[in-house]
């Protein structure tokens, strides 16, 4: 059985804050339209049998609900609310979401029903517009500042030992979506109720590895990382507090 190996000094050493769209994406024009990089690392500095570079993303959407939430059509068994998925090839992530799963692309290309107010959905592009203009700004002020107090970044990311190589912890996320989990529970000595640990399954049953969890730049979430060695695909899903 592979085994967590973290090595915090390692980590340090080898992790990228903020790295480019090129160093992260196929594509990166398209992919930049939709999502920030926030962070990579070597999987070799978590697992004893992975080796390979591995991003975390934090995506411009939602501005309201979670990711992929109002885009049900596009969903996929991968990428659907409040969870998106990503293929590895050579060190880069090809997102495997449909561009019309982000609600920025839908609302601008998809008719609406004709009971629908036009100026409701009017509202609603120029609220998700201003969201994205928004956040691109506060990315940009985030990455120029990562020059400044490195510390103080991986303190805001939530960057720790434990964050990463462990096992992941019953919280909102594994509870505000249908996507398949299997749960692992273990007793504690002197607790009513066991641990509960949660981990999705990929779409042919076997469950994912976790890599861990870093914060979103702007504190919105905790965003958490899993990996299927197999099919070399990075998942992410998201912690709303």
């Amino acid at each position: 059985m592979s085994t967590s190996i973290l090595n915090m000094s390692k980590l340090l050493n080898s992790l990228k804050m903020a790295p480019s769209a090129d160093a992260v994406f196929t594509r990166p024009d398209y992919h930049a339209r939709y999502l920030l990089p926030l962070m990579s690392l070597e999987l070799s500095d978590v697992f004893d049998d992975l080796s390979g570079p591995i991003h975390f993303i934090n995506p411009i959407e939602p501005y309201d609900g979670c990711i992929g939430e109002f885009t049900e059509p596009y969903r996929t068994y991968y990428c659907r609310d409040n969870w998106i998925s990503f293929k590895l090839k050579d060190g880069l992530y090809e997102c495997e979401a449909p561009e019309a799963f982000f609600a920025k692309h839908y609302y601008e290309t998809h008719p609406f029903a004709d009971d629908v107010n036009p100026r409701l959905i009017e509202r609603q592009v120029e609220d998700l517009n201003a969201h994205y203009h928004k956040t691109r700004a506060e990315y940009a002020e985030w990455r120029q500042t990562l020059s400044q107090d490195l510390d103080a970044a991986l303190d805001r990311l939530e960057i720790r030992p434990e964050s990463f190589g462990g096992r992941p912890f019953d919280q909102n996320w594994a509870h505000c979506s249908s996507f398949p989990l299997v749960t692992d529970k273990e007793d504690v000595p002197g607790r009513s109720f066991p641990d509960q640990f949660h981990y999705p399954l990929t779409e042919d049953g076997r469950r994912f590895r976790y890599i861990g969890y870093v914060g979103a730049f702007d504190w919105v979430c905790a965003i958490h990382l899993f990996y299927d060695p197999v099919e070399q695909r990075a998942l992410q899903t998201f912690d709303w507090t």
